[in-house]
């Protein structure tokens, strides 16, 4: 006689998860303001705990500063990170690319700091 385990099957396709998440990460990306920085380098990260997604967006001028992979690597490593037990290391981590990331693709002029023209809270969507 074999044993007998739980046999877990998802009802819901990754497209079908992938369709739901794409759409509320665009949503809150305008509806926080990511799109009205002067030089448009708003970046949202989200993490959609309930269908397991992580989704990284940018402002259009960053499409043509920053290669893809930049942020599809961000997406590894937080995807990891929860997968290894630490998303909140990972997070700040992706965090503090972002931060490299802008400071590479969009540089101070005349030695000022560009100004921080967003929110550094965490936004908690339930």
């Amino acid at each position: 006689m074999g044993t007998f385990g739980p046999v877990i099957r998802s009802l819901t396709s990754n497209e079908r998860m992938d369709y739901k998440v794409n759409p509320r990460a665009h949503q809150a990306f305008l509806e926080h303001g990511l799109h009205r920085t002067e030089l448009g380098t708003g970046v949202l990260i989200l993490v959609s705990l309930l269908e397991h997604r992580i989704a990284v967006l940018t402002d259009h001028p960053m499409l043509d500063q920053v290669p893809q992979h930049t942020w599809d690597d961000m997406v590894d490593v937080i995807r990891n990170g929860f997968k290894k037990g630490n998303p909140v290391e990972s997070l700040c981590y992706a965090i503090k690319t972002c931060g490299a990331v802008l400071a590479d693709a969009f540089p101070a002029k005349n030695g000022e700091a560009n100004p921080n023209e967003l929110s550094n809270e965490l936004i908690q969507d339930i």
